[in-house]
């Protein structure tokens, strides 16, 4: 996973699945823009 995340979605849907993802220590962040549209994301236990 990179130190900054950036998405964007307009009028769509965003499935983002972090299940099997690398983190490096320290912080990550995920910045989202979005106007009328879905947003699922998906954590490891």
């Amino acid at each position: 996973m990179p130190r900054v995340l950036r998405l964007a979605a307009v009028c769509g849907h965003v499935e983002l699945d972090l299940s099997d993802a690398v983190f490096l220590p320290g912080t990550s962040r995920i910045v989202m823009r979005t106007w009328l549209s879905h947003v699922e994301i998906t954590v490891p236990a």
